[in-house]
Parts: C-alpha cells; structure tokens; sequence
C-alpha cells in the first residue's frame, strides 16, 4: 500500500515537473519563488527561461540534490552545464528521479540562445523524457512506461536601463502526456531596478541603484484542459557585490528565503521554503 502510495503522488506530479517547468532547480531561483522568467541570467536559465544562457559568463556547471516530500528512497538529482561561445551560448542538463526499483524518471535536455538584435535574446530547449513504472506493482496508471520530446521556447527583451522582459513557451510541439489539453504552459515575467526609475526624480547615489530588484511571474496553471493564471513575486537586494539575500511568494500558498555568495569562479546559494 505504501509503494501504491508513492507512485500515485508521483504520477501527479505537474506533467512530469522535469519535462514541463522545472522551477525546483536551483536554490536562487526557488529563493524567488520561480519569479525568474525574465531575470534568467545563469546555467538555471535551462529550467527557466533559455534565452537567459546569453549571459553566462564562459562556463557554469550546476549539481542539485532533492529528496521530494521527505520520503526515504525517494530522491531527485539535476546536473547542468553551460558554455559560451562566439557562435552563442550552449547547455546540457540531465534530471533523474528515482524511487527504489519501482518508479524512474528521466531527462535530457539540451539549450542553445544567442543574440537576435541589440536588446532581444531567444533561446531553445529540446528536451526526451522517459518515464519507467515496474509492472510487478499492481497500479492502474496509463503510461507506465513511455518516452517524449518536447520543445521550449523563450525570449528577453532588454526595454532599458532597469526594466527587463522575459516570456516562455514550454512543449510547443504538445507532445502527449497525461492527456494535457489545450494552450502550450507559457510564463511571463518583469525585471525591474526599481531604484533605477526613482533615481530620475531624485538623487540617489549611482552605487545604490542595482541594490534592490523586483521580480515579476504570470503563468498558467494547468490542470487537464482547464488553465488558470497564477501570479508569484520575488525580490533580491545586494548587500555587497558578493552577498545578496532574496524572497519570493506565490501570493497564496507558499513563502520563501535565501541568500547568495556569489564570487568570480564560485557561487553558493541557500533557500528556505514554507509549505
């Protein structure tokens, strides 16, 4: 009863949280509660926003480790690592989720972004799934066993000085899975300086205006056909140019808190999560 159990509330997981929007990845971006669609500016650009690997700095690798609900057994590792070159910005991302011999998934994912113009970028993920349900187990799920590939889509538009957009399609090709209906999930988001657009009615020194950024998602929550829009927020300050501090919120369940160390060749990020 207990495996039954598991493999159920593995099954409704959102569509496979690695194959649509993996917005688990990462400890800044969960610090933002997932705001990250336009901030996307790091190899967690993969999961987000593609478009934002344009401003990786060289090479960025990422390992991540989470053990879902707390069950023994039960673990979820996501690796990735980001090149830039002068032909445009590359990743690759491999996320495993495994529960004993009974339940496996599996994704590889490969990015490419560059520059289209002075101010946009876009960005492409291709993405095969596989999922493996041992059939010695007696669960009546369709699709214990399945593969698909998907394709992510994004862009950001650098409006001015303090103001950044970003949007995302994910699985534009609507590959079928869990019989999801309906519109492609697509996310939009804002980035904003704030202090940026205060400083042009007062005087506020230049050294303070990337201090403090505001974050900004809009997506759509989907559940079958049915698709609501969902609204969450995260907000960043700088304490110095090493050490920042960030919270988010989804507005309505969740709350969140972390903080970065962020250095030339290194950088640490640690989040607190509220259920």
């Amino acid at each position: 009863m207990k495996y039954f159990i598991i493999i159920l509330l593995l099954y409704t997981l959102p569509a496979s949280a690695s194959f649509y929007v993996n917005d688990t990845v990462g400890a800044k971006p969960l610090a933002l509660s997932g705001a990250y669609t336009a901030r996307a500016e790091e190899v967690y650009s993969i999961f987000y926003n593609p478009s934002g690997l344009v401003y990786v700095n060289s090479f960025e690798l990422l390992f991540a480790y989470v053990n879902p609900y707390n069950v023994n057994d039960l673990y979820q590792i996501t690796w990735a690592g980001a090149l830039k070159s002068k032909y445009g910005s590359f990743a690759i991302s491999f996320d495993y989720l495994y529960y004993k011999s009974i339940y496996k998934e599996e994704t590889l994912l490969f990015s490419y972004a560059n520059k289209i113009s002075k101010k946009i970028n876009a960005g492409i993920n291709l993405k095969h799934f596989y999922r493996f349900i041992d059939d010695s187990y007696p669960v009546e799920i369709e699709y214990k066993f399945f593969q698909r590939i998907g394709v992510d889509i994004g862009f950001t538009v650098e409006i001015n000085e303090f103001i950044k957009a970003g949007a995302v399609a994910f699985n534009i090709n609507k590959p079928e899975i869990l019989k999801e209906e309906g519109p492609p999930r697509v996310r939009f988001g804002l980035f904003i300086y704030p202090l940026f657009a205060v400083s042009k009615f007062t005087s506020i020194e230049k050294d303070y205006l990337n201090k403090l950024s505001i974050d900004i998602d809009v997506y759509n929550q989907k559940s079958g056909s049915k698709s609501t829009p969902e609204i969450v927020l995260g907000i960043e300050y700088k304490i110095t140019d090493y050490w920042s501090i960030q919270s988010g919120t989804d507005l309505s369940r969740q709350f969140t808190a972390g903080m970065s160390i962020n250095f030339k060749k290194f950088f640490f990020d640690y989040t607190f999560v509220t259920q």
